[in-house]
């Protein structure tokens, strides 16, 4: 009882006797919309630094490419403008932005190799049934026993 008066005094700022006259039930959707309050609260200031980096980005690639054709007019061979703004800075959320055709790309070289698996598996057995290769520990207890009659 004394946990839960501590949540509504903390969370609701409740006196006593308004906690007493909570039911459980109230006290439970009170608590449902103030953490829906919160993370609604949270997702604002994600979105809100999210659009903060990107224009420091923005300004900072447009300042960086500017400079750069300043040093290119006055010679410096050096001086590389950047074709894209999160070459010059990465944010974590630019992973989520995968190229649909890298994704492919990637698809196709996994399905490609999955479908050499029983290629590989062939050749190693292949290469178990040779004579010249020396058979393991395993396979020579094996070859024992079926040679004994056990």
């Amino acid at each position: 009882m004394t946990r839960t008066y501590g949540i509504a005094l903390s969370r609701f700022h409740l006196k006593w006797d308004e906690f007493l006259d909570l039911t459980p039930l109230e006290l439970s959707l009170a608590l449902e919309d103030d953490n829906q309050k919160e993370k609604i609260g949270l997702q604002a200031t994600e979105a809100i630094i999210k659009n903060i980096c990107e224009t420091i980005r923005m300004e900072t690639f447009y300042l960086n490419n500017k400079l750069t054709n300043l040093l290119q007019v006055w010679g410096s061979k050096q001086a590389k403008t950047v074709s894209k703004p999160d070459r010059l800075i990465a944010f974590v959320w630019d992973k989520e932005k995968e190229n649909p055709a890298d994704t492919l790309k990637s698809m196709k070289a996994k399905m490609h190799s999955l479908a050499k698996i029983p290629e590989i598996v062939e050749q190693i057995r292949a290469s178990r049934k040779r004579k010249d290769m020396p058979l393991s520990p395993r396979q020579r207890r094996n070859k024992k026993r079926r040679l004994n009659g056990g």
